[in-house]
């Protein structure tokens, strides 16, 4: 009779044999793995669905021919359009710092790969305008010009969100003109706040990080206040999201094809700018569109799976 004393462990009896524990545990992570590949099917499932519904929205609003058009506008509408916004700042005076916080803004994100060459034309030509040499007929073009930049936006949304009938022409206005100058003060605001020694010393908010917030922001504003429709936020954050990484990754990704690879100033010298800027208009409206479309399409995509619950 051996001296050691047995030690019995109870066990339960189970169909699974006599381990019932490390079969109970075997089947519990199957069950995990199971409920985690059904999660990610279903994800996956979801993300095609909304791909498709995006390039939908995309085929539908024929993205080539509206970014053509803002670009072709966009050509003499950007100096009216800075004027027009700056001049808030001379009316009310006691602001130029502001102003100079928002010109950097501008002149940071107007076109990345075109040097001080594109940069100095168009200040110089705001600054024209603000010289007081316009007569009445230059003013009226300059009010026009100003304004059919928005009319053509808000033109492109309706055919993304595919809006039959848009505002009244009145309404359009002095959304257009509000959005004009408040958001111009509320831009050089932020920039002022976020410039401060108090923000600065938290080290929390960088100039970088500061200008693409903000630019998220104004993007943001515009994808819900001009489609002449109900766009809800979520999305239309998401799309702002979307537009504004794209368009700081594109930049820095065309910055350096222009000035390192292609160095288009061994053929045009220094009208090199011209093509590059040009280019760069091209692009920065397919990405402010696409951010539009992404918007769309997955507002579309929970519309119609409510309507079909």
């Amino acid at each position: 009779m051996s001296n050691q004393t047995e030690v019995q462990i109870p066990c339960i009896r189970s169909k699974y044999g006599p381990n019932p524990f490390v079969a109970l545990q075997f089947s519990k992570y199957v069950r995990h793995f199971i409920k985690m590949a059904k999660t990610i099917s279903l994800v996956f499932k979801l993300l095609r669905q909304s791909l498709i519904d995006i390039y939908r929205v995309a085929k539908d609003s024929n993205m080539q021919l509206l970014t053509s058009s803002l670009s072709f506008t966009t050509i003499f509408s950007l100096v009216p359009l800075l004027a027009i916004s700056l001049s808030v700042f001379k009316t009310l005076g006691g602001l130029e710092e502001l102003r100079g916080k928002l010109e950097m803004f501008i002149t940071d994100n107007l076109a990345p790969g075109t040097g001080e060459v594109v940069h100095q034309l168009v200040w110089d030509s705001v600054g024209r305008v603000h010289s007081g040499a316009l007569g009445v007929s230059g003013l009226v073009f300059l009010v026009f010009a100003a304004t059919k930049i928005f009319l053509d936006i808000e033109k492109s949304f309706e055919k993304i969100w595919r809006v039959k009938k848009g505002r009244k022409f009145t309404l359009k206005l002095i959304m257009y003109w509000s959005m004009l100058l408040l958001g111009s003060i509320g831009i050089a605001v932020f920039l002022g706040v976020a410039s401060t020694e108090f923000v600065q010393q938290q080290r929390v908010i960088t100039p970088g990080i500061s200008g693409t917030f903000l630019l998220i922001l104004v993007f943001w504003g515009l994808y819900i206040i001009l489609p002449p429709t109900k766009v809800y936020a979520r999305w239309a954050f998401f799309g702002s999201l979307i537009s504004v990484l794209s368009l700081k990754i594109i930049g820095s990704f065309y910055t350096y094809i222009t000035t390192e690879i292609l160095n288009y100033n061994k053929v045009y010298g220094g009208l090199a700018a011209i093509p590059i800027f040009l280019l760069w208009i091209l692009l920065f409206w397919w990405i402010f569109l696409g951010g539009g479309v992404v918007a769309a399409g997955l507002q579309n995509r929970t519309m119609g799976s409510q309507n079909k619950s």
